[in-house]
């Protein structure tokens, strides 16, 4: 191509972009105060002009060896990929090699010219206008024929499927020759361009989509000719023209609002130190002042403050915002950015005692009351207070859905599958008897018959293996896992062995390689190409190659396997193969753009490369940083070193070492995500933290990424479960919690397939159900098999949550056949061949796997489940299942300590519940938890362990703790 790329990589590692602090320092704005701020002809002259982007863009500049920020290295490997990969393959299909049905997506020839400098975005934004200013000695300024200006729409992001358009306007040069102006045309208007143009040159518009322009761009490229390119060919010897700098306008304006934050207010936190400073991303920030009264507040710097509490008012600071507030945007009648336009204005005020993000938007709708950390913001003069707020939220006392949830009877079989299933399927369906199937090796018996029923067809349905997708690394290890932990030891064998077998293939994304991992298939010229219009292209033969991630997962299966059936000898055979897939893990994080300098800067250091997880490919590409797939991967890792230290001890040092960085980097990754998300309403009139799916993108992912629908409930979730970042008990996992099921579930907006709540409510409301009670049989999951609420609800210990998910869950996605198998996505109800399909029996494509094991999963867990070296029995199942002359049995439960058994007798009426168990020998657990959860919540009083008094219980917690004992245990509880 004759083009430079990449030389010498790097990044200072600065707060902000030189180019964004000149332009603060420009505004020069004077400190406010409260109510009383001064306007000043700086500010003045700022508003409602359009607003300049460039300093919220990853600049990069060919006269720097070390960039501003390591991003900027990602414009020259995109652009890399584009030439080496997406032309190469549109020229293979433009010249009829395969039927080319993507006529509209063809592509530009590569630039002539080498790449001098670039801005890119983290998300899409709109231009009307870029400006390239030159060194003022006009004498080094190349001429305008030898530039050449593109600019890149990627509707699906960074990496992945994309072209670029060549921006055909003819500059405005200003009469010193340094700043050269493109103008895109407004409606109607007429611009002089270039003749002839290609059907990807744009010459009254630029950016846009490959089936129109729409101006959204995320990256901005200038190329030049080196002068005297004919006498060499060498860029070494050549002489170079000077860098321009980039600046980019969209049509937003800048507006001004002029803002109190306070702190300190929040018990427990009234004499922290909040010391810190404030920023802006697509927006700016005055010098700052304290608010009046504020003695222990003292500046710094412009941005940046001391803060410790004194006696007196408020604690805080003031300040003016300029920001900008982009159109409202829809898509099929719904609101396609819901929670946050991704250009606009996000202020993050960081602290010693905690950071947090808020969207200036939300300010129209009111004060902004962050209590996880103790924030309040509202506009200068409008009299709001924190205290004033917190008395208001007090008196109006709007509980939380996860509060509800707990004071609402748990729901049975019988209420689920009437309040939910029912309504959504045709009049007249009746709920028929289970199919009768063979006993389970885990046998299971509770007081709900078709419960014990569920759990029976699951297991077996597990055991014919009859179930979707289990050829794929990304599905197939949830019901593996689940497999083993019901005890089908040998059926879970063979499946892990289909993956053993596999030598590791390249997928599509930006690895190093592909040998060690579980994926199968070959990439057509280095990308998958999938089937369009009924053609099929090339190389595009198995899902594996966009669906990553499995690896991860895979390999805690094998872990599991071991840990599970304690079968050493199984684990040694397969061992070097287990192996190949924990270095490969390790050299992707490792080894991913090792070369640019300062590389641990990049806000996603130490974590895999972007890659797929979706069924899209060539014309539909989506690589990005997904925060679930670096937590498989991650817990892959560990659950291998761990293994590897009871089985080879000598070389498990390395693998658990490798894990506990990865586990720093993916912490580091996620705490700058969590920060720079903002916060979120949620229905008590509070903003809560939320956890981002994937990196790069802040807030939740809605209208930002096309081919995935779970991304904002569901992802984020998988990273607490597996990873356990953050930490369960985080303040930000319990905002995490209410932002999920208050404001996202509730008012889910499925782009796909509209409202999942909205359509089970309507459809409740036709069968006369009472509209005060969808919030509890809504909010299900999007698409089970990827669904891990329940996961965090138990592992935080909220038992009337779990069971609410799970529950519900179950009645959303099966269907009342007599197989009882289960749907993918919960409005496949809205697709009326599913249910014509059900009505005619056809059952067999109600057998995804991925959803049923969610279930098994969780009915498992409620019964038996592992928390590190402690074993946790009945931890949360239903009251109603202990009410008088009730009893609970597990039988041949497989453990990672060994087979546990137990059985637990109701006798609450005469005041006890009385447990017989059978403590696991193999590997014995650090303790054994065995909860009662009495039908009244009543406490326990007393207890007796083979007939001797004990006082390790816990009332408030209704568990009983058993340490030092092994084989048949007697617990008694008495509550009177």
């Amino acid at each position: 191509m004759n083009r430079q790329r990449a030389g010498k990589q790097g990044a200072s590692g600065k707060s902000w972009p030189r180019r964004a602090l000149a332009l603060a320092m420009a505004l020069s704005l004077a400190a406010v105060s409260g109510a009383d701020a001064v306007e000043t002809p700086d500010l003045a002259r700022f508003v409602e002009q359009p607003a300049e982007l460039s300093a919220w863009a990853y600049a990069y500049r060919a006269d720097l060896k070390v960039q501003d920020k390591p991003e900027a290295w990602f414009v020259s490997r995109r652009l890399e990929r584009l030439d080496r990969v997406y032309r190469p393959v549109d020229l293979l299909l433009a010249r009829g090699r395969v039927k080319d049905t993507l006529e509209k997506r063809s592509m530009l020839p590569a630039p002539g010219g080498d790449l001098q400098s670039a801005l890119l975005w983290e998300g899409r934004v709109r231009l009307d206008r870029v400006e390239l200013q030159w060194p003022k000695n006009a004498s080094k300024v190349p001429p305008p024929d030898s530039v050449e200006v593109r600019v890149y729409p990627a509707p699906f992001g960074w990496f992945g499927w994309q072209a670029d358009q060549r921006v055909t306007v003819r500059p405005t040069i200003s009469q010193d020759g340094s700043t050269w102006t493109y103008q895109a045309a407004r409606a109607g208007e007429s611009i002089p361009t270039t003749a002839c143009l290609p059907p990807r040159e744009i010459g009254l518009a630029w950016g846009g989509t490959a089936a129109g322009n729409s101006n959204e761009v995320d990256m901005v490229a200038v190329f030049v000719q080196p002068p005297g390119r004919a006498k060499s060919e060498n860029s070494n010897e050549r002489a170079k023209w000077p860098v321009p700098q980039i600046r980019a306008y969209g049509p937003e304006r800048w507006k001004r609002m002029d803002v109190e934050i306070e702190w300190g207010f929040k018990e427990g936190a009234k004499k922290a130190d909040y010391g810190g400073r404030i920023e802006g991303f697509f927006g700016l920030v005055s010098p700052v002042a304290p608010l009046p009264g504020d003695a222990g507040t003292a500046l710094v710097g412009p941005d940046a403050w001391k803060s410790q509490a004194v006696a007196g008012g408020r604690r805080g600071i003031t300040a003016s915002l300029l920001y900008i507030q982009p159109a409202a945007e829809a898509v099929n009648n719904t609101p396609r950015f819901p929670y946050g336009h991704p250009r606009d204005t996000r202020i993050t005020v960081w602290t010693r005692s905690g950071s947090f993000t808020f969207l200036v938007r939300d300010l129209e709708k009111g004060p902004i009351f962050a209590p996880e950390y103790g924030f309040f913001v509202t506009r200068a003069g409008s009299g709001n207070t924190a205290q004033n707020c917190i008395a208001e939220l007090a008196a109006r006392n709007v509980k939380s859905t996860r509060e509800m949830t707990r004071e609402h009877r748990e729901a049975t079989w019988d209420e689920a599958m009437r309040e939910i299933k029912l309504p959504l399927l045709p009049r007249g369906t009746t709920l028929p008897p289970y199919k009768h199937v063979a006993d389970p090796p885990m046998q299971v018996e509770v007081p709900e018959a078709r419960w014990v029923d569920a759990w029976r067809m699951g297991v077996s349905k597990l055991q014919a293996g009859e179930l979707t997708y289990m050829n794929l690394a990304l599905e197939a290890p949830r019901p593996i896992h689940d497999m083993d932990l019901v005890g089908l030891h040998d059926t879970a064998a063979r499946w892990l062995e289909s993956f053993l077998q596999r030598p590791g293939t390249p997928s599509d994304g930006d690895f190093e390689d592909g040998s060690g991992n579980f994926c199968i298939g070959k990439l057509f010229h280095e990308t998958a190409a999938a089937s369009f219009g009924g053609v099929s292209y090339p190389g595009y033969d198995t899902y594996e190659l966009v669906h990553n991630g499995g690896t991860g997962r895979i390999l805690y299966d094998l872990a599991e396997h071991y840990f599970l059936t304690g079968d050493t000898q199984w684990f040694k055979k397969n061992q070097w193969r287990i192996q190949a897939a924990a270095e490969w893990i390790i050299r992707q994080r490792t080894h991913y753009m090792k070369d640019v300098p300062n590389r641990e800067a990049l806000a996603v250091a130490g974590l895999h490369p972007p890659q797929h997880i979706a069924d899209c490919a060539w014309g539909q590409s989506e690589w990005k940083w997904y925060a679930n797939i670096d937590a498989w991967y991650y817990q892959g890792l560990r659950r291998f070193g761990e293994a590897m230290a009871e089985v080879d001890s000598t070389r498990a040092g390395k693998y658990l070492d490798e894990a506990e960085q990865y586990r720093k980097a993916l912490q580091k990754a996620v705490d700058r995500a969590v920060t720079l998300a903002p916060v979120i309403q949620v229905r008590n009139g509070t903003y809560r933290s939320y956890i981002p799916p994937i990196f790069y993108i802040r807030g939740p992912s809605i209208g930002q990424v096309t081919q995935i629908a779970m991304t904002d409930v569901d992802w984020p979730l998988e990273l607490v479960d597996a990873a356990g970042i953050p930490a369960v008990d985080d303040i930000r996992v319990d905002g995490l919690l209410d932002v999920c099921e208050d404001t996202l579930a509730i008012r889910s907006t499925y782009l796909h397939g509209g409202s999942r709540f909205q359509f089970l409510a309507d459809k409740r409301r036709e069968r006369g159900l009472s509209p005060a009670d969808d919030w509890f049989w809504g909010g299900n999951a999007p698409q089970l098999g990827y669904s891990y609420l329940a996961n965090v609800y138990l592992r935080r210990d909220e038992v009337p949550s779990f069971l609410r998910q799970w529950v519900n869950n179950y009645a959303a996605f099966v269907m009342p056949t007599p197989e009882y198998c289960f749907l993918e996505h919960f409005m496949n109800h809205g697709d009326p061949g599913v249910i014509e399909a059900f009505r005619k029996g056809e059952y067999r494509q109600y057998l995804n796997g991925h959803a049923l094991s969610y279930f098994m999963e969780q009915f498992r867990s409620l019964l038996v489940w592992e928390d590190g070296d402690v074993l946790w029995l009945a931890k949360a199942t239903p009251r109603q299942w202990l009410e008088q002359g009730k009893k609970i049995s597990v039988r041949n439960a497989p453990t990672r300590f060994g087979t546990a058994a137990y059985e637990i007798v109701s006798d609450a009426d005469f005041g006890t519940i009385s447990a017989t168990v059978e403590i696991p020998s193999r590997n014995p657990p650090k303790a054994v938890l065995v909860r009662f959860r009495h039908p009244k919540g009543s406490p326990i009083k007393s207890v007796t362990v083979n007939g001797n008094l004990w006082k390790d219980f816990r009332p408030e917690k209704e568990l009983i703790e058993l340490k030092g004992h092994t084989g048949k245990v007697v617990v008694v509880a008495r509550y009177q």
